[in-house]
């Protein structure tokens, strides 16, 4: 216990008190309580109590033998004159230092030790101290030499001879014992006491019921904190050279074990705490449970307590495994996030030249067929129509890095993701991971079927069951089938991806969707691919199970809810396909494209350009007779979205079509997704733009 007894915090500023000082001016600025410090069954912490006995010494003016005075006032005060008494028969003056060392000293003062040696020439040598981690406190070492001295004087005795050496957190005292009475008028004192029976009787009952409370008080400070510790949330577990003493419930948790009985060794629980020295604490260690689970500890120094009376150490454990797995979730997803916008990067760098190089083929494809007698034209068709196939196998590449790389989270409940589109994709994503040898199919048909969700995150979750099922057949010799299978179960789209790999053993299939749980080399492998993809599943009101048998292969099982049907509407009115000509601003900061975009629309159209968001305002300021704005979403001086607020409520912010080759930031899909522009993703074919047009310019007169 770190507590002083009330009892003496009372006793003392009584004391000071009668020897002059203000007892108000000793505890001015402390904040403690003098009703508190009077109660008899409280406690004071050791560091307040040293506070007031420094408080007293200063007010002295730092005078050590007014601290002494205090002490022998003590031991004088009248309270003590019938204990005198009683003690002047009960007791030897030797008698009487050991039953104050012994018995007073430590209900008053739990955190002294006390010492004492008889002498040979018949004195006494005490020490007294405390803890060096306790508030040192010279003062109250020279107040107990004033105690030691005038402590005969309760046997009627003169005061002892004493030399003192004192210390801030100790003090030695040689004490010369004054000669006691003799017997006969130690006699006549004891028969005077014993007349007075009943005095003594209450004064011995009054000590017994203060010996009783306070051993009382000492149970349940200990079973306080006891319970306290129990129920600390870190781990706790107190050793004497490796044996354990006691834990708490956290500790074991942490740990792994069943039971620890008071007595084992603590290695057969943690890692051998040798090789920590000199570790620089708090420290991570791996440890292995007794059910083969693998946990992240996290130690702290181990620090020196007293035990039952005798030195120990203690040391607290933390399970960090959880917060562990966290920081690697976010760097993960943080290192995916970093991916995913170098993708829309490298996708939106790749669609403008997309664009207008499909835009040259088409245009030059057209023109070639007008002449199929010549069979040089067709020829020269042939090689055009050929490369427009390759470069549209580009721009399906492009499209399927744009759906991957969606960082955003649109409210998936109001999504609908394409089985079909998103199956395709992953497929021809995943294509080049697979061996020479091996192969991919599909069985059922995803025709019409879109499940709740995003594009994004179903393609996340089937990127991933097709690269481990490419990574599963690579290890089979002689290649190896992956079979996708999807079909639709009650209100459920039901994804099924088998390989013929090796499979699983219980054990890990058990596993399999734990966090960091892998079984692939570390450079090739996190362990939280299937944990997310699961999460994702649930997330979005499906499932995410598998089977697996060794030496034949696995089976993941992917089940999501339907995205609900849209209701039925009339069938709109057909596009037409050349309404009239039109005057066109078109906005591209992209030179190459701009000049191939406006080329193929003057076959029908007017077209003026600007070359960015910027230049467009000015020109529609000073010009405002446009039937349409084609414009560019993405631009270094002025975006689309700059055009769009620009224009206010002008009605040619209804006649705007906005081109990108990726929103890739979140004011970009913020802006496509509440306003009704129209927008064409690139590479987009001339006849969808021309279509677009066409459209605006059916639905209303042209500018004036």
């Amino acid at each position: 216990m770190r507590e002083v007894s009330c009892k003496a915090t009372a006793v003392l500023l009584d004391t000071v008190e009668a020897l002059g000082l203000s007892a108000a001016d000793v505890l001015e600025g402390l904040e403690l309580d003098e009703a508190h410090l009077h109660d008899p069954r409280m406690g004071l912490e050791w560091r307040e109590f040293a506070r007031i006995a420094q408080a007293i010494h200063a007010l002295s003016s730092a005078d050590d033998a007014f601290m002494e005075r205090v002490g022998e006032q003590i031991i004088l005060t009248p309270r003590h004159n019938f204990a005198m008494e009683i003690a002047g028969h009960l007791f030897s003056c030797r008698q009487l230092y050991r039953a104050a060392l012994w018995s007073f000293s430590p209900q008053l003062f739990p955190v002294a030790r006390t010492r004492a040696r008889d002498r040979s020439d018949g004195g006494l040598e005490v020490s007294l101290w405390i803890d060096d981690d306790l508030a040192p406190c010279a003062p109250f070492f020279r107040l107990c030499g004033g105690v030691l001295r005038a402590l005969p004087r309760l046997l009627g005795l003169p005061h002892a001879r004493l030399d003192m050496e004192v210390t801030s957190h100790g003090g030695r005292y040689d004490i010369r014992v004054p000669r006691q009475r003799s017997w006969l008028r130690r006699a006549r004192q004891a028969a005077r006491v014993l007349t007075s029976a009943p005095r003594l009787g209450e004064v011995l009952a009054r000590e017994a019921q203060a010996t009783h409370d306070n051993y009382q008080s000492l149970i349940r400070a200990h079973d306080d904190f006891y319970r306290m510790l129990r129920g600390f949330g870190e781990g706790v577990v107190v050793h004497r050279g490796g044996v354990v003493l006691w834990t708490n419930d956290a500790f074991l948790s942490a740990t792994g074990p069943t039971s620890l009985v008071r007595g084992a060794r603590l290695d057969s629980v943690l890692p051998p705490l040798a090789p920590l020295e000199g570790t620089t604490f708090p420290c991570t260690v791996e440890h292995r449970r007794a059910d083969e689970s693998t946990v992240l500890l996290e130690l702290t120094e181990q620090a020196k307590v007293p035990f039952d009376g005798e030195p120990a150490e203690v040391l607290t454990v933390r399970d960090v495994t959880e917060a562990s797995q966290l920081r690697t979730q976010l760097a993960q997803a943080d290192r995916m996030a970093s991916l995913g916008t170098l993708a829309a990067g490298v996708a939106h760098e790749l669609n403008n030249p997309l664009t207008y190089a499909l835009m040259n083929l088409e245009v030059l494809q057209a023109e070639l067929a007008t002449d199929d007698d010549d069979p040089s034209q067709r020829r020269r068709g042939e090689v055009i129509g050929a490369v427009l196939e390759g470069m549209t196998r580009v721009r399906t590449l492009a499209e399927d890095l744009r759906t991957f790389s969606r960082t955003d989270r649109p409210e998936e409940e109001n999504t609908a993701a394409r089985v079909g589109d998103v199956l395709d994709s992953s497929i021809r994503m995943v294509r080049g991971r697979l061996g020479p040898e091996s192969r991919i199919s599909r069985e059922g048909s995803c025709a019409g079927m879109s499940v709740v969700g995003s594009d994004a995150r179903l393609g996340q979750v089937l990127l991933n069951l097709l690269t481990n099922a490419a990574d599963a057949t690579a290890a089979r010799e002689g290649g190896g089938e992956i079979r996708v299978v999807c079909r639709r179960r009650a209100e459920h789209a039901v994804i099924e991806i088998h390989d013929s790999g090796p499979g699983m053993s219980p054990e890990v299939l058990a596993r399999a969707f734990d966090p960091f749980f892998t079984t692939k080399p570390a450079a090739r492998g996190t362990g939280l691919g299937l944990a997310i993809s699961r999460q994702i599943a649930r997330a979005l009101g499906g499932s995410l199970d598998a089977r697996s048998t060794p030496g034949e292969g696995s089976c993941f099982t992917l089940t999501l809810p339907l995205a609900p049907t849209p209701s039925a509407e009339a069938d709109p009115s057909p596009r037409p396909t050349f309404s009239r000509a039109g005057r066109i601003l078109l906005v591209e900061d992209e030179e190459k494209l701009r000049t191939t975009l406006a080329t193929a629309l003057r076959r029908h159209h007017t077209v003026e350009t600007a070359r960015s968001g910027h230049e467009a305002l000015e020109r529609l300021r000073s010009d405002p007779r446009f039937d349409a704005i084609v414009c560019d979403l993405m631009m270094d001086d002025g975006t689309g979205m700059t055009v769009y607020a620009g224009l206010g409520s002008d009605p040619l912010r209804d006649r705007l079509i906005m081109m990108t080759g990726g929103a890739y930031t979140a004011e970009a899909r913020e802006f496509l997704e509440v306003t009704d522009c129209v927008c064409l993703h690139k590479p987009f074919e001339l006849d969808e733009l021309r279509s677009a047009l066409d459209a605006i310019i059916a639905s209303g007169p042209a500018v004036a």
